[in-house]
């Protein structure tokens, strides 16, 4: 089996193209001189074997410089998502300012008896736009565990997040459990019926009227933010409304037609 390449830095296999290009050129030189010799076969066997040398090392040039420009992409996308990412946090501390800040506001990662109705509408309303603003759609206990400022919980983690997960679920339309634990919560940053619109506007302003299932998820991120990554239930569900509305029909099990009169 042949040995698994480690991985390297940009900066290394940029030395690398370096070395292996100065390799290239002293090759060069060497071809020259012995091309100005060859007037026997051995010296042509060893010119056409220096020939060979500097073909692979031009390849293994040609290998380095196309995984730099890959990894100076997926660093790129890397560095890009980061950015989105405290953009996101910067936003959510402004709207809310007790978030991420347990150290100014430590009576808000604790439940108070005399303030818990206040208290979760505000954690419940945050966990509302974090969902949001993240473009999750379903989340749960574990997951959310392990997220700030849900993490800033020291004690009762677990509680105090099933406590908001249910107020959401209990005091609003914007939410509701998909499992009998109560562990996981669907949230619903748009209604099913406004992503409905979302895709019914897409379908007519492209002039489309036929898709698939798979289609409609293919561009699902020019339809909306989120819309890609929607749970495929809630796809069907969406169809079935625009169904109930006359705006679409099945074809077949996977196939939908749009009705734009």
């Amino acid at each position: 089996m042949a040995e698994k390449e480690k991985d390297q830095t940009i900066e290394e296999l940029e030395e690398e193209v370096r070395r292996i290009t100065g390799e290239i050129n002293d090759k060069t030189s060497k071809i020259k001189d012995k091309l100005e010799k060859t007037s026997n076969v051995i010296d042509r066997k060893l010119y056409e074997e220096e020939v060979e040398k500097r073909k692979y090392l031009e390849k293994r040039v040609e290998e380095l410089e196309n995984k730099i420009e890959k990894l100076q992409q997926k660093l790129a996308a890397k560095t890009k998502k980061q950015t989105t990412h405290d953009e996101i946090i910067e936003k959510l501390k402004k709207k809310h300012k007790f978030a991420y800040n347990p150290e100014r506001y430590p009576w808000m990662y604790t439940i108070s008896e005399k303030d818990k109705n206040s208290w979760l509408e505000e954690w419940s309303n945050f966990l509302f736009d974090f969902a949001k603003e993240f473009t999750i759609h379903i989340v749960d206990v574990a997951y959310l565990s392990t997220q700030a400022p849900f993490s800033a919980f020291k004690e009762n983690r677990e509680k105090y997040l099933l406590e908001i997960m249910n107020y959401l679920a209990k005091n609003t339309q914007l939410a509701m459990w998909i499992d009998t634990k109560k562990h996981r919560l669907r949230i619903y940053w748009f209604s099913l019926d406004d992503w409905g619109d979302k895709l019914l506007d897409y379908m007519f302003l492209n002039g489309e009227e036929i898709a698939t299932l798979r289609d409609i998820k293919d561009v699902g991120k020019d339809i909306a933010k989120g819309f890609d990554t929607l749970p495929s239930d809630d796809l069907k569900k969406i169809i079935k409304i625009l169904e109930d509305r006359k705006k679409a029909r099945w074809i077949d099990k996977q196939t939908v037609k749009f009705l734009h009169d």
